[in-house]
């Protein structure tokens, strides 16, 4: 425990004031204690209550600041009604104001030790300027007070005394006098049952863009959010049912502009409270936070680059998909893309002109699909597109060949035109049968089949008949538009079914053929590419028949 006097640096006199200070942080502690000291105030620093009540017992204070300690048998509210109840009542040793420092978005915590005894209030952490204006207070009440006392000794009227043992006047009036709340960051509202508000503090001005004294009679529920305006009600009908319990819920209000703010909004139940009458309401501006959090969880759930969900969104949403597709007996569709021979695109070009062509990519891909199917980048050059409420194959096939002539078509980067063509597989799930994983895994076997095939074709795996690849169809493949058309800009083609000898050719022009080996060894790799998803793709088929 730690107790200290402060002494004064001046005479005590009038405008000089005996302080109580019952504090638990020590840095708020000394913090009061050196503006209190510099003032010429006399300061009784302590963090037990047992102390401060006894120097409350001894009379002579003008001010009491009480900070807000934990619950328990020492909370603030305990403190304030026992210094309230230790201090003389007699007019010659009056009752002094207690100020009770708080952070705002407790209100039912403050409004009970006003209750308790407490006069007003101060924000922590506090500005200078709050401690001014409450020693300021103090000062003007212990100047009336002595004149009452002075009045009293020389008989004159008791009328125009101030009572001690009322420094502010009702209940709600202490709770709503601007001593308490006019310097509270944070709106504080009080709501009827019916979620009509009875009194707001003046930072709700600035919440709702309305005069705080307009808002008087202005259902809550008008200045929500249309679409969270169930959570203001639920706040409020919790509020009513768990009369103390704390509670915490956010929603959404409109500014008087249009503006849309997320707020924080902490409850507590005051209807019994003698004066108030109502559901206290402290609400804290959120919206940098939901913004934050709101960016964050794009970061983790989509493509950086595409826009696209990544494949962690992607799996989630094919997993809700199953699940609906299965309670309706319907099935789903995942397709499987690859951009035939991107990875000359990279080594032509680099890889900034890669990230635009992936990105122009994306673009095409959400143009071709419904507002309800999914498209999502899953690594590299490879993109999945989900299909719900498929009736048909045909249905899978159009997109699917919609999607092939989307990509087909030229694309200008840098002043450059490019055409690129699509390797495509495509699974169908089985209702109440197909798992995830298994309808990507059959997805990925026909895409390498598509590949191994020729490329620029989508190739349908059938899980009906025991994992055939039942269906192999060549697309039309980039169609190069004649250098006639294009006098300035020669194209550049990229076409999948050619030799990458040849791609690199039309891609990079040489001014003779002395690159014929380099344009040799090239053609073979492409070869061995092409056997190797050849025999990857016939790996995966007998593994699925085993």
């Amino acid at each position: 425990m730690t107790n200290s006097v402060v002494p004064t640096s001046a005479e005590h006199g009038t405008g000089h004031l005996q302080v109580l200070l019952i504090e638990e942080a020590g840095w708020l502690r000394s913090a009061l204690e050196l503006a209190l000291a510099l003032r010429g105030d006399s300061v009784t620093s302590t963090d037990d209550p047992a102390v401060a009540q006894e120097r409350a017992q001894a009379g002579g204070l003008d001010l009491v600041i009480v900070g807000m300690f934990p619950t328990g048998t020492h909370d603030t509210v305990h403190i304030c009604r026992s210094v309230r109840a230790a201090t003389p009542g007699q007019l010659s040793s009056v009752v002094p104001p207690i100020v009770i420092c708080a952070p705002t978005d407790q209100p039912e915590r403050i409004v009970a030790a006003v209750d308790a005894g407490a006069s007003s209030f101060l924000h922590v952490p506090f500005d200078i300027r709050q401690v001014r204006a409450r020693l300021t207070q103090a000062e003007q009440i212990k100047l009336a007070l002595s004149a009452a006392v002075q009045d009293t000794a020389e008989g004159r009227a008791p009328e125009d005394q101030i009572v001690a043992e009322q420094p502010v006047t009702s209940d709600l009036e202490r709770m709503r006098s601007g001593a308490l709340v006019e310097r509270a960051l944070d709106p504080l509202l009080i709501v009827t049952p019916e979620g009509l508000i009875d009194y707001a503090s003046p930072a709700a001005e600035q919440l709702f863009g309305i005069p705080a004294d307009s808002l008087a009679g202005v259902s809550l529920y008008t200045l929500t959010h249309p679409d969270d305006t169930a959570r203001a009600l639920e706040l409020v009908g919790r509020a009513l049912e768990q009369p103390d319990e704390p509670l915490a819920v956010d929603f959404r209000i409109v500014h008087h502009d249009g503006t849309v703010y997320d707020v924080d909004a902490r409850a507590g139940n005051l209807l019994e409270a003698p004066g108030v009458g109502g559901i206290v309401l402290a609400l804290r501006d959120i919206t940098a936070r939901k913004r934050m959090e709101a960016q964050l969880e794009r970061q983790a759930l989509y493509d950086s680059l595409t826009r696209l969900p990544n494949r962690t969104l992607f799996m989630d949403y094919l997993e809700h998909a199953l699940a609906r597709a299965s309670r309706r007996l319907e099935s789903v569709v995942v397709m499987f893309f690859d951009l035939d021979n991107f990875k000359l695109v990279n080594d032509s070009f680099g890889h900034a002109f890669g990230d635009a062509l992936l990105t122009r990519v994306g673009e095409r891909l959400r143009g071709c699909l419904r507002a309800s199917d999914t498209a999502s980048r899953w690594g590299g050059d490879e993109f999945t597109v989900l299909l719900e409420d498929v009736a048909t194959e045909q249905d899978a096939i159009v997109v699917a060949e919609r999607v092939g002539r989307e990509l087909n078509a030229p694309f200008f980067i840098d002043d450059r035109e490019i055409y690129i063509s699509v390797s495509i597989g495509i699974a169908f799930s089985t209702p109440g049968e197909s798992r995830p994983g298994d309808l990507l895994r059959d997805a990925d076997v026909a895409l390498y089949r598509a590949k191994a095939e020729g490329k620029s074709r989508y190739v349908i795996f059938d899980s009906g008949q025991g994992g055939q690849l039942r269906r192999t169809t060549a697309g039309e493949g980039p169609a190069t538009p004649p250098a006639a058309n294009h006098p300035q800009l020669p194209p550049t083609t990229l076409p999948p079914s050619d030799t990458a000898a040849t791609a690199l050719e039309q891609a990079i022009p040489t001014p003779d053929d002395t690159d014929a080996a380099v344009r040799l060894l090239l053609s073979r790799i492409d070869a061995l590419e092409r056997e190797a998803g050849r025999l990857q793709a016939e790996r995966a088929d007998d593994r699925r028949r085993e």
